[in-house]
Protein backbone atom coordinates (compact mmCIF):
# COMPACT_ATOMS: atom_id res chain seq x y z
CA UNK A 1 0.00 0.00 0.00
CA UNK A 2 1.05 3.39 -0.61
CA UNK A 3 -0.41 6.79 -0.70
CA UNK A 4 0.23 8.93 -4.07
CA UNK A 5 1.60 12.34 -2.53
CA UNK A 6 0.24 14.01 -5.81
CA UNK A 7 -3.16 12.79 -5.91
CA UNK A 8 -3.83 11.81 -1.93
CA UNK A 9 -5.00 8.44 -3.85
CA UNK A 10 -4.88 5.12 -1.56
CA UNK A 11 -3.37 2.32 -3.45
CA UNK A 12 -3.13 -1.42 -2.08
CA UNK A 13 -0.69 -4.02 -3.41
CA UNK A 14 -4.39 -5.31 -4.96
CA UNK A 15 -4.69 -2.54 -7.39
CA UNK A 16 -7.90 -1.01 -5.54
CA UNK A 17 -7.59 2.48 -5.46
CA UNK A 18 -9.39 4.95 -2.99
CA UNK A 19 -9.32 7.78 -3.57
CA UNK A 20 -9.78 11.55 -1.64
CA UNK A 21 -13.79 12.37 -1.64
CA UNK A 22 -15.13 9.27 -3.15
CA UNK A 23 -18.71 9.08 -2.73
CA UNK A 24 -20.50 6.65 -1.83
CA UNK A 25 -21.76 5.79 -5.42
CA UNK A 26 -18.39 5.59 -6.12
CA UNK A 27 -17.35 3.63 -3.62
CA UNK A 28 -20.42 1.11 -4.20
CA UNK A 29 -18.87 0.77 -7.92
CA UNK A 30 -15.53 0.04 -7.16
CA UNK A 31 -13.50 -2.74 -6.62
CA UNK A 32 -12.74 -0.99 -2.68
CA UNK A 33 -16.70 -2.61 -1.97
CA UNK A 34 -14.52 -6.24 -1.81
CA UNK A 35 -11.82 -4.94 0.46
CA UNK A 36 -14.72 -4.17 3.39
CA UNK A 37 -15.20 -6.55 6.37
CA UNK A 38 -18.56 -8.41 5.52
CA UNK A 39 -20.57 -6.98 8.51
CA UNK A 40 -19.86 -3.35 6.90
CA UNK A 41 -20.72 -3.79 3.45
CA UNK A 42 -24.54 -3.34 3.80
CA UNK A 43 -24.03 -0.19 6.01
CA UNK A 44 -21.74 2.19 4.22
CA UNK A 45 -23.33 5.19 5.01
CA UNK A 46 -20.93 6.76 7.31
CA UNK A 47 -18.10 4.48 7.99
CA UNK A 48 -15.88 1.78 5.82
CA UNK A 49 -14.75 -0.64 7.93
CA UNK A 50 -11.48 -2.38 6.16
CA UNK A 51 -11.04 -6.46 6.67
CA UNK A 52 -7.47 -6.47 8.11
CA UNK A 53 -4.73 -6.73 5.69
CA UNK A 54 -0.86 -7.65 5.91
CA UNK A 55 1.25 -4.65 4.50
CA UNK A 56 5.22 -4.07 5.40
CA UNK A 57 4.93 -7.03 7.63
CA UNK A 58 2.08 -5.58 9.95
CA UNK A 59 -1.91 -6.14 10.11
CA UNK A 60 -3.36 -2.87 9.47
CA UNK A 61 -6.63 -2.09 10.70
CA UNK A 62 -8.47 0.96 8.54
CA UNK A 63 -11.55 2.97 8.29
CA UNK A 64 -12.60 5.59 6.47
CA UNK A 65 -14.96 8.01 7.49
CA UNK A 66 -17.77 9.36 5.20
CA UNK A 67 -18.47 12.90 5.54
CA UNK A 68 -21.94 14.06 3.34
CA UNK A 69 -21.71 10.97 1.87
CA UNK A 70 -17.86 11.62 0.64
CA UNK A 71 -14.87 10.11 1.96
CA UNK A 72 -13.55 12.37 4.65
CA UNK A 73 -10.84 10.84 6.72
CA UNK A 74 -9.17 7.58 7.13
CA UNK A 75 -7.68 5.77 10.12
CA UNK A 76 -4.94 3.03 10.36
CA UNK A 77 -3.92 1.29 13.43
CA UNK A 78 -1.12 -1.10 13.40
CA UNK A 79 -0.93 -4.76 15.10
CA UNK A 80 -1.00 -5.04 18.65
CA UNK A 81 -1.40 -0.81 19.00
CA UNK A 82 -4.89 -2.04 18.09
CA UNK A 83 -5.88 -3.52 21.02
CA UNK A 84 -2.80 -2.56 23.15
CA UNK A 85 -4.58 -1.17 26.17
CA UNK A 86 -5.28 -4.87 26.72
CA UNK A 87 -1.90 -5.13 27.34
CA UNK A 88 -0.98 -4.42 30.88
CA UNK A 89 2.43 -3.98 29.96
CA UNK A 90 1.49 -1.67 27.06
CA UNK A 91 2.84 1.07 28.54
CA UNK A 92 6.73 -0.13 28.45
CA UNK A 93 5.87 -1.26 24.53
CA UNK A 94 4.48 1.99 23.55
CA UNK A 95 7.49 3.28 22.11
CA UNK A 96 7.98 0.41 19.86
CA UNK A 97 4.55 0.86 18.86
CA UNK A 98 4.93 4.49 17.82
CA UNK A 99 7.93 3.72 16.14
CA UNK A 100 6.88 0.99 14.17
CA UNK A 101 3.51 3.47 13.21
CA UNK A 102 6.01 6.12 11.97
CA UNK A 103 7.97 3.85 10.10
CA UNK A 104 4.97 2.86 8.50
CA UNK A 105 4.07 6.04 7.38
CA UNK A 106 7.23 6.84 6.17
CA UNK A 107 7.05 3.53 3.93
CA UNK A 108 3.20 4.43 2.54
CA UNK A 109 4.25 8.22 1.81
CA UNK A 110 7.91 6.94 0.31
CA UNK A 111 9.44 9.57 2.47
CA UNK A 112 12.63 9.32 4.63
CA UNK A 113 11.64 11.88 7.41
CA UNK A 114 8.11 12.36 9.63
CA UNK A 115 7.66 15.12 11.86
CA UNK A 116 4.30 14.06 13.58
CA UNK A 117 2.05 15.41 10.28
CA UNK A 118 2.81 16.46 7.06
CA UNK A 119 0.72 18.76 4.45
CA UNK A 120 -0.33 17.94 0.99
CA UNK A 121 -2.51 20.00 -1.79
CA UNK A 122 -5.37 17.18 -0.90
CA UNK A 123 -4.79 16.75 2.39
CA UNK A 124 -2.75 16.09 5.12
CA UNK A 125 -1.03 12.87 7.07
CA UNK A 126 -0.76 12.67 10.59
CA UNK A 127 0.20 10.69 13.85
CA UNK A 128 -1.59 11.09 17.33
CA UNK A 129 -0.48 8.93 20.40
CA UNK A 130 -1.03 8.90 23.72
CA UNK A 131 -0.27 6.97 26.36
CA UNK A 132 -2.15 7.39 29.27
CA UNK A 133 -5.55 7.38 27.05
CA UNK A 134 -3.59 4.05 25.24
CA UNK A 135 -4.73 5.71 22.21
CA UNK A 136 -2.45 5.31 18.74
CA UNK A 137 -3.17 6.27 15.05
CA UNK A 138 -2.15 7.43 11.85
CA UNK A 139 -5.05 10.22 10.38
CA UNK A 140 -5.32 10.90 6.54
CA UNK A 141 -7.82 13.96 6.48
CA UNK A 142 -8.97 15.08 3.10
CA UNK A 143 -9.40 18.97 2.09
CA UNK A 144 -12.99 19.66 0.86
CA UNK A 145 -12.64 20.51 -2.86
CA UNK A 146 -13.17 24.08 -2.44
CA UNK A 147 -10.92 24.94 0.38
CA UNK A 148 -8.02 27.33 -0.52
CA UNK A 149 -4.51 25.40 0.31
CA UNK A 150 -2.61 27.74 -1.81
CA UNK A 151 0.23 28.20 1.27
CA UNK A 152 0.74 24.86 1.96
Amino acid sequence: MIIDKETGNIIFDTGEVLKPRMTLDEVKASSIIGLLRDENINDIEHSLWFKPFTCYGSTVYMKAVMSSKRIGKVTICLDEAANFYEDPYYDRKFPLYEEKHINFIKKILQIDEFDGDIHFKWGCVDFSANARSAYMKIGIKYYLEDEDTEDL
